[in-house]
């Protein structure tokens, strides 16, 4: 038998209650930097609340409600398990930008990885491109499709800009 810890009462309310003040503070001109500090909240959740505020879509899902986007050469966007329509990939593939060591925009990798989903090797290298891929595996001596100290990720900046990213021996490779 499987036991549980029960839940705690309201703490939706209390979520969606605190969403109401930010909206509001926001609404009245409020920065979001001093919002998310006075609340202790990240800024990159706080941006994706916004984001939803004046669009109306969540995170990388676009509404079921709504009529699928038409995409040049696609007739349609493919639906998942659970019946969402997922927006289709772009065909450029990502190009490489930096490792995280070598940064300068440190605000921007902290968003990045906190917003970080995992993915599987075949999603990373068809959105990525394939001649970093191949120089990495040169340097490295190791296949990295078959490297056990690798992880891929996909992403997203503060802007809205899809990232993959793959992590290696503790680095970053970020390509977007």
């Amino acid at each position: 038998m499987r036991i549980t810890r029960p839940r705690e009462k309201g703490i939706g309310q209390r979520i969606t209650l605190l969403k109401e003040i930010i909206k509001k503070e926001i609404d009245q001109g409020k920065s979001i930097r001093k919002v998310a500090r006075e609340h202790n909240i990240n800024e990159c959740t706080l941006g994706y609340w916004i984001r939803y505020w004046k669009t109306g879509e969540k995170g990388g899902l676009i509404n079921p409600e709504k009529k699928p986007r038409t995409v040049k050469g696609r007739k349609y966007i493919r639906i998942d398990k659970q019946g969402y329509r997922r927006r289709p990939q772009s065909q450029k593939p990502k190009k490489f930008q930096y490792v995280s060591v070598h940064t300068e925009n440190k605000k921007e990798l902290e968003c990045i990885l906190t917003a970080a989903r995992v993915i599987h090797w075949s999603i990373f290298i068809k959105n990525v491109e394939k001649e970093y891929v191949e120089r990495f595996e040169k340097i490295s001596g190791y296949p990295l499709k078959d490297d056990n100290r690798a992880n891929y990720y996909r992403s997203v900046t503060p802007e809205g800009k899809e990232v993959y990213y793959f992590t290696h021996s503790g680095l970053e490779y970020i390509f977007y």
